[in-house]
């Protein structure tokens, strides 16, 4: 079915877009640009980054 649409129609049978991030996706970038620029200091690991979640929630 690919192969007999992308005939018909003389290339690929959908569009091809580049994705768009979001607003809050953009944000969330912006957040790490500042703090890598700001030289603060993450977590090492996954275990490490529950570890403070789970205290910052106590």
């Amino acid at each position: 079915m690919f192969l007999k649409q992308s005939l018909l129609r003389g290339g690929l049978p959908f569009e091809v877009v580049m994705p768009q991030p979001n607003k809050y996706t953009l944000e969330a970038a912006d957040e790490v640009r500042d703090q890598i620029k700001s030289g603060e200091k993450g977590t090492k690991d996954a275990a490490s980054f529950f570890a403070e979640l789970d205290s910052l929630e106590a």
